[in-house]
């Protein structure tokens, strides 16, 4: 049989990115939830006696306090697209437009048919890699968590 359409080479990527979406929704509207959980029920009410309509107590109370919780959901969420492997081995087996640093580590860890060289050295290489770019975007996070508490 020919492959699907959406899983060949060219359109691979958007393929594996729409399942991935499709993955972490679940996961970001639970924290976001908790995070609306946490927000004082007499700010809204306080906003609307002083004339606010809902999109203006969106922007000036919920949009703020979310703040902090929707940054770290954006981390947590990069971190987990960074280190992805299943969806796009699973879909495309790291081939085409859909070939990341996790994927290419994978690749060179566990071969690719068997007729594949392992290289497990390169393999790890890749995989430190990938921890100092999450890292990196840590301790950006950490550096504005701490600037915002500054102001």
């Amino acid at each position: 049989m020919d492959p699907v359409w959406w899983l060949q080479a060219d359109h691979s990527l958007w393929a594996v990115i729409i399942a991935n979406i499709w993955l972490g929704i679940p996961f970001n509207l639970v924290i976001l939830y908790s995070g609306l959980q946490n927000i004082n029920g007499d700010l809204y009410e306080a906003a609307a006696l002083d004339g606010c309509n809902a999109w203006q107590r969106f922007w000036k109370i919920t949009f703020p306090l979310l703040k902090p919780v929707s940054m770290i959901t954006l981390l947590l969420g990069f971190v987990y697209t960074l280190r992805t492997v299943d969806i796009i081995w699973i879909m495309t087996k790291g081939t085409g437009s859909s070939r990341t640093l996790a994927t290419w580590a994978y690749e060179m860890a566990f071969g690719k048919g068997t007729s594949a060289t392992i290289r497990y050295s390169e393999a790890s290489v890749v995989g430190t890699i990938l921890i100092v770019v999450a890292l990196i975007f840590a301790l950006i996070y950490l550096w504005a968590q701490r600037n915002e508490e500054k102001r």
